[in-house]
C-alpha cells in the first residue's frame, strides 16, 4: 500500500539551512558570513533538498546557475549577480515576501578552475570580485544601501573556487551527503512510497554507496516498464489517441522490490560497462583531462 506523500528533508540540512536564514537577519548579534555554500557529491540532492526547506520556510529564492556566470559581454554575469541580490532586497520591502535569499546553483561548474582545457576568464574574474564584495559590503551595492540578503551556493567541489572567496567571515560551509538512515528515509517518503520501510533498508545495503540519483534512475525504469506495458495492451495508436483526449491513468505494477534490485543491477552492468569503454578511450588519450572529468562523473 503506498504511505501518505510527506517528503522527507534533512534535519541536520534543516537546521544549517535555518540558522543561515536566522543569523543573517539578525547580523548585528550573530556576525555571520553571507555565503552557505552546500557541498558533497554530485547527484545526492543538495538542491532538491535546499529547494524544499526555503519553501517550507517560506522563502523567495533568486535563482542564479553558474552556467550563467559566462556571457560574450563582459562584466554582464556580475550585474546579473548585483541585480539578483538586490531584488530580493526590494521584494521584502515592496511587502512581496516576507524572507528572500540568493541561491547559486553548481557554482563550482562556473567559477571553477578546470585546468588548461577550460578558459579562466575576465567574467570569471569579476564574478569572484563582484561576490567577495558583497560578502564585505552586503548593505551596500552599487553605490546605495541595500538589505542584507542570505546567499546560498552548491556544488560538488568547492576547492576550485578562488581561495579568497571562501575564507573564513565570507562563506560557511555544510556536506551534505545521506547517511544509510537518511537514504533509507528518502527512499521511503520521496522516491519509493510503495515500499515499507525496511525493504527501502534493504534496499540501500544492496546498492550500499550509490548516490540519491541512481535509486531515480531505479524510479524512471520502472515508469518506463510499466507505461510500456500498458502502451503493448492497447497498441501504440491506440494509446496515442487517449492522449488526445485527456491523460490517461497509469499504474506503477512494477515497484516492488525484487523488481527494483533487477532493475539496479542492470544499471550497475550498464554503468560498468560505460565505464570499461571509457578506461579504452583515455588509455588511447592518456592526457585527455575532459574523459577523467567524465569518468570521475559517472563512478561518483
Amino acid at each position: 500500500m503506498q504511505k501518505a506523500k510527506h517528503l522527507y528533508i534533512s534535519e541536520r540540512m534543516v537546521e544549517a539551512v535555518s540558522l543561515h536564514m536566522i543569523k543573517n537577519a539578525l547580523p548585528e548579534q550573530t556576525n555571520p558570513p553571507l555565503f552557505k555554500a552546500i557541498v558533497g557529491p554530485p547527484g545526492e540532492g543538495k538542491t532538491y533538498q535546499l529547494d524544499l526547506i526555503l519553501k517550507q520556510m517560506g522563502v523567495k529564492t533568486f535563482l542564479i546557475s553558474g552556467g550563467q556566470f559566462e556571457s560574450p559581454e563582459a562584466g554582464a554575469p556580475a550585474q546579473m549577480i548585483r541585480n539578483k541580490y538586490i531584488q530580493a532586497g526590494l521584494a521584502i520591502d515592496k511587502g512581496e515576501c516576507k524572507a528572500a535569499a540568493m541561491v547559486i546553483n553548481d557554482v563550482d561548474t562556473g567559477l571553477g578552475n578546470w585546468g588548461e582545457s577550460v578558459q579562466y576568464t575576465v567574467n570569471t574574474q569579476t564574478i569572484c570580485g563582484e561576490l567577495m564584495h558583497i560578502a564585505d559590503f552586503p548593505n551596500e551595492v552599487e553605490g546605495r544601501k541595500t538589505r542584507r540578503i542570505a546567499v546560498f551556493m552548491t556544488g560538488n567541489d568547492l576547492t576550485r573556487l578562488y581561495a579568497p572567496l571562501m575564507r573564513t567571515g565570507r562563506m560557511s560551509f555544510f556536506h551534505w551527503q545521506p547517511t544509510p538512515e537518511e537514504m533509507t528515509l528518502i527512499l521511503s517518503h520521496n522516491i519509493f512510497p510503495e515500499l515499507t520501510e525496511a525493504e527501502c533498508q534493504k534496499l540501500v545495503r544492496e546498492f550500499a554507496g550509490q548516490p540519491t540519483v541512481f535509486f531515480s534512475q531505479i524510479r524512471s525504469r520502472t515508469v518506463d516498464e510499466s507505461l510500456w506495458l500498458q502502451v503493448q495492451k492497447v497498441g501504440l495508436e491506440s494509446f496515442f489517441s487517449k492522449l488526445q483526449h485527456g491523460v490517461p491513468r497509469i499504474t506503477y505494477e512494477s515497484v516492488t522490490y525484487q523488481n527494483l534490485v533487477r532493475i539496479g543491477r542492470l544499471l550497475i552492468e550498464e554503468i560498468n560497462s560505460n565505464v570499461n569503454c571509457l578506461n579504452s578511450n583515455i588509455n588511447s588519450q592518456p592526457n585527455n583531462e575532459f574523459l577523467s572529468q567524465f569518468k570521475k562523473a559517472i563512478t561518483g
